[in-house]
């Protein structure tokens, strides 16, 4: 008998384990950048189905059989890899989900019709019984909601156990209200659910509230795509998410059938935060996120890397929606030691700690031979965060330091790049603003720290001709000015010079225009490199209003870079003469190093990204003359990864994202004493293209 009551109430709490989590739990594969594998696509089931998901979507922006060439039937190898995935996802319980993100479509066009429903029906045959239309990141247009209703009154009849999901062109609720979305709530069809991100593109938090008041006005039931952990085009650049999901509400599982978290294009390294977010989902009402993620280490690197993988992940915590991270990651960081060395001047807990940290990279090869895979994926940040640590040791070297400038992966805040330029000082910029008017032992620094900033507007002047970088590296003006306009409301509000917003941030559009056109001529090159292969797949892009402004440069700047590359590239197209180009590459390659000497103290870690990127842009111009006209396959293969970087704009957020903050700091400041907030912040956009 008390067998009996145990066993029905273990019954009766698996019960209510399982109501209390979301219906549908799972991943999303929906980033941009190279879409994962097959195999690293089965490698995701298998792992979904120990952490209690049932849901994969397949969305990747930058596969074209699902957005580019939507028109054309699915080949039937892709069908074949679909078919025998499906197979194993239903094996395991989980279920795939398929989507159609028609790229240029006229909805109203019968014959566009037609092309999507051979492609889900396609789809369906294989048993896949979950579809989406999407439509996110293209102009918003009420016919998209009309043409998804054709799509599943065709296939409705046909499929009865269907489910399809709409992703509408603006899909997050601080859009709401607008006409696009009445429409779409007053004449989509109520069998589908309509997917969302919550009140942001990248929400800081959703509340139960939020859910609510969206379900309410959308009248449909909602799919919430978690754009954690994701990163766009993710490599080896920038900032790795790899903290844990939080503030999300429990109250959410009220509103949503369903939560998916759209990953990175580093599958293993995206099962970290995954894991905390499957856990989130499985009962959100009792979910830990310390003890989850900390759980989450052990369990993705074993006994042996556990360790090693804390100290990796901690120093990777911050994220969008965790800026700063929990206060239990911020105090183990490595931050956290600098700055109580700052206050103390005791280094040996410091020179202990980056001692630790600079054995982080050799000791997760050695205790990852097992999971090459996931090693691969986080080198660069391990490699990163171990070569700072180790130029603070005795056996640091200034070579040491160099190669580890150059690494353009982000790790722990920037907080170890600040220390090795001499600015113990730590926090992010929109604390580090706060303390300008608060008056704490922190305030002395901070307006140290914003006038070393400021010097960055003497720096490489956009008037500069004959010596090129004034006009590549107009960050340095940009943040240099912003900071100086912030420097004067900090001093004296009442005294400061009053900017238009128009007008400022024109002038800085203006600033970036040399840059934007060598952006262009170059990536116009490169495509006309790969036409000469027969490897592109478009033709080579226009420079559109740019060419106008670019005649303009050469009338009244002649020498100017942008000038110079045009003729210079001209030269190369027609005749195959290199002319000039082996120096321009290599000026473009040797700036960072350039730019670090000119800036000393003052410069800013959060500019290494973009000198980076301006470097990335000389290797591949390099090696587009070295390829010449018949490449052999390793050296398409180093091209391809080399343009996948140049695509990525991973960590080039942190240098606007500083003058967000420091333009944020100068409006608060003047405002009306009675009118101003008492503690100063930054409310990021909902959507973060705006920051560009």
């Amino acid at each position: 008998m008390k067998r009996a009551v145990a066993a029905l109430a273990l019954c009766l709490a698996a019960s209510s384990a399982q109501a209390a989590g979301f219906k549908w739990r799972g991943v999303l594969e929906g980033f941009y950048g190279r879409p994962w594998t097959w195999q690293q696509r089965a490698g995701m089931v298998d792992w979904m189905s120990r952490r209690g998901m049932n849901l994969l979507v397949i969305a990747p922006k930058d596969d074209d059989a699902q957005r580019r060439r939507w028109r054309e039937p699915l080949s039937s190898e892709y069908l074949g890899e679909l078919s025998k995935l499906n197979k194993r996802a239903a094996s395991k319980g989980i279920s795939l989900g398929w989507t159609l993100s028609p790229l240029g479509i006229d909805p109203r066009r019968d014959a566009e019709l037609a092309a999507a429903l051979v492609k889900f029906r396609q789809v369906l045959g294989l048993g896949v019984r979950k579809l989406v239309i999407a439509f996110d990141d293209t102009a918003p247009k009420v016919s998209q909601v009309d043409f998804a209703n054709r799509v599943l009154r065709d296939l409705a009849p046909d499929y009865p156990d269907l489910e399809m999901t709409f992703v509408p062109a603006v899909y997050w609720s601080g859009a709401a209200p607008s006409p696009y979305f009445d429409y779409l709530a007053a004449t989509l069809d109520q069998r589908f659910l309509v997917a969302w991100t919550g009140p942001k593109i990248i929400s800081q938090t959703i509340s139960a509230e939020d859910g609510r008041r969206f379900r309410a006005y959308i009248r449909h039931k909602l799919v919430l795509g978690d754009n954690y952990p994701v990163q766009d085009r993710l490599l080896d650049s920038g900032p790795l998410f790899l903290g844990p999901l939080i503030g999300r509400e429990a109250g959410l599982v009220d509103s949503q059938e369903a939560f998916v978290s759209n990953a990175s294009p580093l599958p293993e390294a995206s099962k970290l935060p995954l894991q905390t977010a499957a856990d989130f989902m499985k009962d959100p009402e009792h979910y830990d996120p310390e003890a989850s993620w900390r759980r989450a280490v052990k369990d993705l690197g074993g006994p042996q890397a556990a360790p090693w993988l804390e100290l990796l992940a901690r120093e990777c915590a911050v994220s969008w929606i965790s800026d700063p991270p929990p206060d239990w990651l911020r105090k183990e960081s490595i931050g956290a030691a600098i700055a109580d060395y700052g206050r103390s001047k005791d280094a040996k807990p410091l020179l202990a700690r980056m001692k630790e940290l600079s054995q982080v990279s050799s000791r997760l090869k050695s205790a990852l031979v097992i999971q090459p895979a996931l090693y691969a994926e986080l080198r660069p940040w391990a490699d990163k965060l171990s070569g700072l640590a180790l130029v603070v040791t005795p056996a640091g070297t200034r070579a040491a330091l160099i190669e580890a400038q150059e690494n353009p992966a982000v790790v722990a805040s920037l907080a170890l790049d600040r220390f090795m330029l001499g600015a113990p000082l730590q926090g992010t910029w929109t604390e580090l603003l706060g303390d300008l008017d608060q008056g704490t032992d922190r305030t002395a620094d901070a307006r140290d720290a914003l006038s070393r900033l400021g010097t960055l507007a003497k720096l490489f002047p956009p008037t500069e001709d004959r010596g090129w970088p004034g006009g590549l590296m107009p960050w340095f003006q940009i943040l240099g000015t912003s900071a100086q306009h912030a420097q004067a409301y900090a001093e004296n509000p009442a005294k400061a010079t009053f900017v238009p917003d128009l007008f400022w941030s024109w002038r800085q559009r203006v600033r970036m225009l040399p840059l934007m056109t060598d952006r262009a001529l170059l990536e116009r090159h490169f495509d006309l490199v790969e036409s000469s292969w027969k490897t592109s797949r478009e033709g080579p892009r226009q420079l559109g209003w740019l060419g106008v402004w670019l005649w303009f440069e050469g009338w009244v700047k002649p020498s100017a870079f942008p000038v110079t590359l045009q003729r210079q590239l001209a030269r190369w197209s027609a005749a195959q003469d290199p002319g000039r180009l082996p120096e321009l590459f290599s000026y473009l390659e040797a700036l960072p190093a350039r730019a670090r000497a000119a800036a000393g103290p003052a410069f800013p870690p959060e500019m290494e990204p973009w000198l980076s990127k301006l470097a990335e842009y000389g290797k591949l111009g390099r090696m587009s003359l070295e390829y010449g006209r018949a490449p052999s396959a390793a050296q398409k293969d180093a091209w391809e990864l080399q343009r996948d970087r140049l695509r990525s704009s991973n960590g080039l957020e942190l240098a606007v994202k500083l003058k967000y903050a420091l333009d944020a700091y100068a409006r608060w400041k003047r405002l009306p004493a009675a009118e101003r907030p008492r503690k100063f912040s930054v409310e990021w956009p909902a959507d973060p293209s705006g920051l560009f």
